[in-house]
């Protein structure tokens, strides 16, 4: 993707509705346990990370007019603190086997650069002042066998420690939808 692509990106926004099967948010999804220092002290809280579908915009068309055109982000991540997933199962707008959701002011989001490049969604106490990357390298952890391998072959003892070497070069926080 050249600069001139990322400019016409279309990342979920503030008013988009969204669809998660239920069954993703099972007791077979096993959550990530996201770290963070806040106010001089160690912060940890489990999240539950799956994909969402976008079924309607707030300003438009979902589908792109031509198939070919992926700078509209039809699908995306989202985490979901796992003490607040039953507040977000009341967000629904029908029940069944699907959860049905507006994206409002209540979520959060991080994404790869201001163009909305890799963008997913965050549910949680905002009062969790946690980075963005961090939700990265929680879900690095989740599938730890595979980066462990690699991450000894650079000649690190961990992903986890590759990840708190490289974190003073990385780190934007998550945003607030508006």
């Amino acid at each position: 993707m050249d600069s001139s692509d990322d400019l016409k990106y279309s990342a979920v926004a503030h008013g988009d509705t969204i669809l998660i099967e239920e069954s993703a948010l099972g007791p077979d999804n096993q959550p990530i346990k996201i770290e963070w220092k806040q106010q001089f002290g160690e912060r940890r809280a489990d999240y539950i990370e799956t994909g969402f579908k976008v079924v309607e915009r707030a300003k438009g068309e979902v589908e792109p007019a031509n198939p070919a055109d992926h700078s509209i982000q039809t699908e995306g991540r989202i985490f979901i603190q796992a003490s607040m997933l039953e507040d977000f199962k009341k967000k629904t707008l029908a029940d069944r086997i699907k959860f049905v959701i507006v994206v409002n002011g209540e979520f959060m989001y991080g994404q790869k650069d201001q163009t909305g490049v890799g963008r997913f969604i965050v549910f949680h106490d905002k009062k969790n002042d946690t980075f963005q990357h961090r939700f990265i390298q929680g879900v690095a952890m989740k599938y730890a066998e595979k980066a462990r391998d690699v991450a000894e072959q650079l000649g690190f003892s961990s992903p986890r420690n590759m990840m708190n070497e490289l974190r003073g070069i990385l780190g934007d926080r998550l945003h607030t939808f508006q």
